[in-house]
């Protein structure tokens, strides 16, 4: 019973993580990803792929070892790990919300400033 419930629910968190990891790399490109392996996979077969099997395949194949060998204390503290991990999500989404509606326009008469950084990624292109 208690091998269910652990399991059922890391198997959850592993699902809106994958929503969540797919979602971001749709919306900030494939370096938003710490994930090394997401990262690549992102770039080469998409962004929904790369999530399902950089985020959503371990978590299945851990919580489906686990169950199968019962290891309840280790399914329970990964469990844990993947609760903290969603709480961390959570934050996560707020602040790029935050950072959404905080971007999308510039107040009248405002405009973007050009870096002295971005001026000599300029000129280099030029040179060449």
């Amino acid at each position: 019973m208690v091998l269910s419930i652990l399991g059922g629910l890391n198997l959850l968190l592993g699902i809106y993580d994958t929503y969540l990891t797919q979602r971001r790399i749709k919306l900030f490109g494939p370096w938003i990803e710490l994930n090394w392996l997401v990262r690549e996979l992102a770039t080469q077969t998409g962004p929904t792929l790369a999530a399902i099997i950089g985020v959503l395949g371990p978590v299945v194949a851990w919580t489906a070892g686990l169950v199968y060998f019962k290891f309840p204390v280790f399914l329970a503290l990964l469990a844990g790990i993947n609760l903290k991990r969603f709480e961390m999500q959570l934050a996560s989404t707020e602040l790029e919300q935050k950072f959404r509606l905080e971007s999308a326009s510039l107040p009248d008469g405002e405009s973007t400033p050009q870096s002295s950084r971005s001026k000599f990624y300029v000129n280099h292109q030029r040179k060449r």
